[in-house]
């Protein structure tokens, strides 16, 4: 599966032209990688990273004791984890993936993109590394908003 060109269609560089997952992962591996959030959405991206070989520290709220197993496997795995309140003070990894509940303009992540962090979610490369194109809908009229969704098309 080949990521395409998208740059001629939204006139913006695009840093994942011709990348299938392995490659984006491979082109990572070598950086260091903060992941916001040990939860539902970002503890498979975590796990697939750690069995790629990638040096990735995992940054929860939550405490060790409060993660349970789950601590212990990524440790496991080769995981940094870095708990507890502060868990986003001094973020300094070249790339680092936020959890959904994070906003991008949060305070932490603004100083590190300042220092040359690069902010994204795994969100945003799935849909980066989707070599499908994206459809964006038209604005909803009220009437539309009261149909199912099956008979909007």
């Amino acid at each position: 599966m080949v990521v395409p060109d998208r740059t001629r269609l939204t006139g913006r560089l695009n840093l994942y032209n011709f990348m299938t997952l392995q490659q984006y992962i491979n082109s990572i591996r070598s950086e260091s990688i903060a992941v916001l959030g040990i939860g539902v959405s970002n503890l498979p991206l975590i796990r697939m990273l750690c069995e790629n070989h990638c040096d990735v520290t995992a940054c929860d709220r939550r405490s060790e004791e409060q993660l349970g197993p789950v601590a212990d496997e990524l440790r496991n795995s080769g995981c940094k984890l870095r708990l507890g309140d502060s868990y986003l003070e001094g973020l300094e990894e070249k790339l680092i993936f936020r959890t959904p509940g994070l906003m991008p303009f949060d305070p932490h992540l603004t100083e590190a993109a300042e220092k040359g962090s690069v902010i994204t979610s795994e969100m945003e490369v799935f849909f980066r590394l989707t070599p499908v194109p994206l459809l964006r809908l038209p604005a909803v009229t009220e009437r539309q908003q009261q149909l199912p969704l099956s008979t909007s098309f």
